[in-house]
């Protein structure tokens, strides 16, 4: 079994898929699909699965969008075989089958992105496997895309089906906890508190490709929100000291402009008054 911290499957429920894959294609004919939400780890899983087991099996891992035709993958698998057993270089690819089927191995294709196969592809391939009992094939895809190929493709309710779960609210928590470094190096669990938590898990519903996008941009939007009030009272605080100063200024300015006017005014020259003698002011109001 594998533990939920190995391969970064991050959580107990996964490992369990993990394990439950290495069952299914050891025992199961049928084709596998693993399915979930855009982001939910089907290619973590698919690529995990691969490191760990490939020296058990012959494993072809592939994307689904760079996949042409049904000869290209039958080519690509026969390169698979040959890399784990140099000794089948000189085989094509039905001796290969059927020496494998006497060792009882068995050669496993994965197949990521399988809704960007032709239509048909996915029929002809599990058709194929059916006629090859030690070939064993796992489609990833998601709930929008396995609609639409179950138009496309009849035999995909054939399948076993597989679905990888999204994270739980504490998983989530979990999840940044073991991963105090998720962008640029900068982001840690001391950024992460209960309030963006929630909205976190609001954004995401629990899908980790999700939480990996989601998550700078949130604590990039609070600190915006924490420097928005600062820079606030910094520009507050500057109309202030400019107020202040612009009254200081006027103040002093007026009292040099009062001064100026009483030094003008003590300067100027005083003219003595010529009063009248007593006598003739007299004289000039008792005259009839």
């Amino acid at each position: 079994p594998v533990s939920s911290n190995q391969y970064g499957l991050i959580t107990r429920e996964r490992a369990e898929k993990f394990d439950l894959l290495g069952q299914l294609i050891l025992n199961q004919r049928e084709a596998i699909i693993l399915c979930g939400a855009e982001g939910i780890g089907k290619t973590t899983l698919l690529n995990s699965f691969k490191n760990a087991r490939e020296n058990i099996w012959p494993i072809c891992l592939l994307q689904g969008r760079d996949i042409v035709d049904f000869e290209q993958i039958k080519t690509l698998l026969v390169l698979t075989m040959q890399e784990h057993q140099t000794a089948l270089l000189d085989h094509d690819l039905t001796l290969m089958l059927s020496l494998c089927e006497q060792k009882q191995q068995k050669l496993v294709l994965l197949i990521d992105d399988a809704a960007y196969l032709a239509d048909g592809l996915i029929t002809a391939l599990t058709e194929y496997a059916l006629q090859n009992p030690v070939l064993r094939i796992v489609f990833s895809v998601t709930r929008e895309q396995l609609y639409l190929k179950n138009i496309t493709d009849r035999t995909v309710d054939d399948c076993y089906f597989m679905e990888l779960p999204a994270l739980t609210k504490s998983q989530t928590a979990t999840f940044l906890q073991e991963n105090p470094l998720l962008f640029n190096g900068k982001t840690n669990t001391q950024a992460i508190n209960d309030k963006l938590l929630n909205k976190l898990y609001l954004h995401t519903a629990g899908v980790p490709g999700k939480i990996l996008t989601e998550l700078p941009l949130l604590i990039t939007a609070r600190q915006k929100k924490i420097f928005k009030p600062s820079l606030k009272m910094a520009l507050i605080i500057c109309a202030i000291v400019m107020s202040v100063a612009f009254v200081q200024a006027y103040k002093a300015g007026h009292q040099a402009d009062t001064l100026n006017s009483q030094s003008i005014v003590s300067s100027l020259p005083i003219k003595p008054v010529k009063n009248l003698p007593v006598k003739q002011n007299v004289q000039a109001i008792a005259k009839p």
